[in-house]
């Protein structure tokens, strides 16, 4: 079952989706729009020795206040 990422092009909500076969368009489960695009997904890989990451590890707000992760030095 492949877990899917998405943007909401309305009000910029960010949400996951297990997606079983390829629906219609993917409404956003804050606001309801149709206007969703499906992002590229962190992934992380792990040895004995050390993780080694891509993309970025967290999404969403930042608690300093900061719209989005990484913005801030937190």
């Amino acid at each position: 079952m492949p877990i899917y990422e998405y943007h909401c092009e309305n009000c910029e909500n960010k949400f996951e989706k297990i997606i079983f076969r390829q629906p219609d368009p993917i409404e956003c489960p804050n606001c309801k729009s149709q206007q969703t695009r499906r992002l590229i997904s962190a992934f992380a890989l792990t040895s004995e020795q050390s993780v080694v990451r891509t993309g970025i590890d967290e999404t969403g707000p930042c608690a300093c206040g900061a719209p989005q992760r990484g913005m801030c030095s937190n």
